[in-house]
């Protein structure tokens, strides 16, 4: 069996054809979501004014009664909507909600289920304590805030011992200030 050698020419037509085959799709699907897009925020202006007839307080109601969509993507049209009061047309929409409402688009990314894997809390960062502590201060400095200092002395003295031992300071010295309580 002999294999057909491939010219550079070949390659080269097989290639602009490919190239050719893809653009064709890329424009279709531009095509697809500035149409979805247009429905989208047609949609969402319709809302907006259904709401304001529907009433505070039924809004909910009347989307389970009425809509095949939730609450929640009722509410994404709505805000396309919001966000352009002035368009008069796809092409007015701006680029920050047109991105947005292209994200929703975009398909989850799969990822396989591993041994160990959990679920944790974002994690904090000590500056965010810091931060916390001199709004804190701040509030009790211009009488937005009490401040009890036998109790913040007894609340704070973990802080204080761990502080201790962070800057190296002699524990059994720093045990002559603990409060009483």
């Amino acid at each position: 069996m002999t294999l057909k050698k491939t010219t550079s020419d070949e390659l080269t037509a097989e290639a602009l054809d490919l190239i050719e085959q893809l653009d064709a799709i890329g424009r279709r699907i531009e095509d697809d979501l500035n149409e979805a897009l247009d429905l989208a925020w047609r949609l969402g202006k319709t809302l907006l004014k259904k709401k304001d007839d529907v009433g505070r307080g039924n809004w909910l109601i009347w989307v389970d009664a009425n809509l095949r969509i939730g609450d929640r993507r009722a509410r994404q049209y709505m805000e396309l909507a919001s966000q352009n009061p002035h368009a008069k047309k796809v092409a007015d929409l701006s680029e920050d909600s047109v991105r947005k409402f292209r994200l929703g688009y975009v398909p989850d990314k799969e990822r396989p289920d591993l041994e160990g894997d959990a679920t944790l809390p974002p994690a904090h960062h000590h500056l965010s304590i810091v931060n916390d502590w001199r709004k804190w201060q701040r509030r009790v400095e211009i009488g937005q805030a009490t401040f009890n200092e036998g109790e913040a002395k007894r609340d704070l003295w973990p802080v204080f011992e761990w502080m201790v031992g962070l800057y190296g300071l002699n524990p059994e010295t720093v045990a002559t200030l603990r409060p009483p309580g």
